[in-house]
């Protein structure tokens, strides 16, 4: 939203979907110290109280701003708020799609709107693409993996909430050097490894649908021992990538990638070019200070390779794909279409007819 667009009284949203309400906007200089002392035109925001870091009744640095119950102000720049256009855009693309969506949460309509920034053409388009790969892929959370994929690249969720309230996930590549990730593709393959992460996807969809408040995902992937890469390696990581992009938007609360070697500066120089801009805001690149992390994650949830202990992530219920063998998928397929090395199967946006 531009600054001028930013109204008092007026309702709007955040990234992660929360409908509150405006109660001041002005300019914070450098004496009022804005949030991370970017100066600037700000907006105090008024949520339902949720016990959110930076939360306010209305005051900032020992000043008064607005009137508010206790924790449910945010400072916040316009230009990371929509406005609420949440009725009328479900509305809209519910009365288009029918029984198609009818087992869509609202929330989950509104993430393709934020995506897409109520462009309701275009929105279409991304749900058409999103429904012909749901079709071809069959993505599953209770999909089965060989148990080795787990042991050479663990990953899963934490039974507990970031700051924020929003879920967590672990991923850790190499499994701290357990094997080399290019051998790991090269064992598994991209079509398989891809229909894995397609899983780990779902079940965050899942547990999220489940959730009574949680509507995105905190990450935290560890490249400890990570090496070098190859060809396989970037081309797994845009697929990852393209995936997430077009059929998880706004799925991603925050990243962090922890113990990050030299190695990586160069690959993520790469991979970053497949990602979009608010996405890319979203992610954060660090070594093995895990500062930045607690400010978001309560250390009796981080896992044993950053000091902490909990390891629920690695067990089952938090760990990604079920152990029934009976329901092992074609990797090749997905019971219906065969994918390309970089899990895609739609078409592009400018291809498709928007109509």
């Amino acid at each position: 939203m531009e600054k001028e667009a930013c109204k008092v009284g007026m309702l709007v949203q955040d990234s992660n979907g929360n409908v509150g309400t405006v109660r001041w906007i002005g300019r914070m200089e450098k004496a009022q110290k804005p949030p991370n002392k970017d100066v600037g035109t700000y907006a105090a925001v008024e949520y339902e109280p949720n016990g959110k870091l930076d939360r306010t009744d209305g005051t900032w640095e020992g000043q008064r701003y607005c009137e508010a119950p206790a924790g449910s102000i945010e400072f916040t720049k316009p230009k990371n708020l929509d406005p609420e256009m949440n009725s009328a855009g479900i509305a809209t693309i519910r009365a288009k799609y029918g029984d198609a969506i009818k087992d869509w949460p609202d929330y989950q309509i509104v993430k393709f709107l934020i995506a897409r920034k109520y462009d309701i053409p275009k929105v279409i388009i991304m749900i058409d693409n999103h429904l012909e790969w749901r079709k071809t892929f069959q993505p599953s959370w209770d999909e089965y993996f060989p148990p080795e994929m787990m042991e050479y690249y663990p990953t899963g969720f934490i039974d507990g909430l970031d700051r924020e309230g929003q879920l967590l996930y672990v991923e850790r590549p190499a499994n701290g050097g357990a094997i080399h990730p290019k051998d790991f593709v090269k064992k598994f393959g991209l079509p398989r490894i891809m229909r894995w992460h397609a899983c780990g996807m779902e079940a965050g969809r899942k547990r999220i649908d489940e959730h009574p408040t949680a509507k995105r995902i905190t990450t935290i992937i560890d490249l400890s021992n990570l090496g070098d890469s190859d060809r396989q390696v970037i081309n797994f990581a845009k697929g990852i990538a393209k995936i997430d992009q077009d059929n998880y938007p706004e799925h991603l609360n925050k990243m962090y990638i922890v113990n990050a070697p030299g190695v990586f500066t160069g690959l993520w120089r790469f991979i970053r070019v497949f990602v979009d801009d608010r996405t890319k805001a979203k992610i954060h690149v660090l070594g093995k200070d895990y500062s930045e992390v607690e400010k978001q994650i309560d250390k009796q949830y981080w896992p044993s390779f950053m000091g902490g202990t909990n390891d629920s992530w690695m067990k089952e219920g938090g760990r990604v794909g079920v152990a029934d063998p009976s329901k092992e998928r074609d990797p090749e397929s997905g019971g219906k279409v065969v994918i390309d090395e970089t899990g895609s199967v739609t078409p592009t946006e400018k291809d498709a007819d928007p109509k």
